[in-house]
């Protein structure tokens, strides 16, 4: 098996854990279920991770670099307000979330995602600060804080199961939240 190859088989299996997970949860992720959501056998995904915790370690840095590339893509949007609102709104990155929310209650990847979680921050505080600056505002609190109460809002609506309509009306009332953190 080639290196593309090889990495091409890991994504594979990383999206069918992610796809099992969020439509699951945790409990679900097993090796043996991962194997045959993706549809290739148990020693192929032992192949590419040693075990259940690399595995799944592996998914929480997936998911992770998905979530950062979609806040910092957010960020640069030419209206990042409306950019905030549709990453809140896009049902895979809600899935995607709710389920790295899950993972990182997991007492054996709290260590990994508190790691993790730092990156996340400082993509979220770029997002929150993009928000403001389109607003003519500047932060009145500190910067860091503004990523946290992004996180803290983009996890809770993912982990929350709102209908479409309640979650529309949380994001207003964050958008107006957030907008009242600037001066």
């Amino acid at each position: 098996m080639s290196r593309a190859e090889g990495g091409d088989v890991r994504l594979r299996l990383l999206a069918a854990a992610l796809s099992l997970g969020a439509r699951e949860g945790v409990g679900a992720l097993s090796i043996q279920a991962i194997a045959a959501t993706a549809g290739v056998s148990k020693a192929l995904v032992l192949y590419h991770f040693d075990d259940k915790q690399a595995l799944l370690v592996a998914l929480l840095e997936h998911v992770v670099a998905g979530d950062v590339a979609a806040l910092e893509s957010a960020a640069r949007a030419e209206e990042p307000v409306t950019a905030l609102r549709a990453l809140a709104a896009d049902a895979d990155g809600v899935a995607a979330r709710g389920l790295l929310v899950t993972l990182s209650r997991e007492a054996a990847l709290r260590t990994e995602a508190s790691a993790r979680r730092a990156v996340r921050e400082v993509a979220a505080t770029t997002l929150a600060t993009a928000v403001l600056r389109s607003a003519g505002l500047r932060p009145r609190i500190a910067r860091a804080l503004l990523g946290q109460v992004v996180l803290q809002q983009l996890d809770g609506l993912a982990t929350a199961g709102a209908t479409p309509d309640v979650r529309e009306g949380a994001l207003d009332a964050f958008t107006l939240a957030l907008l009242s953190l600037g001066e």
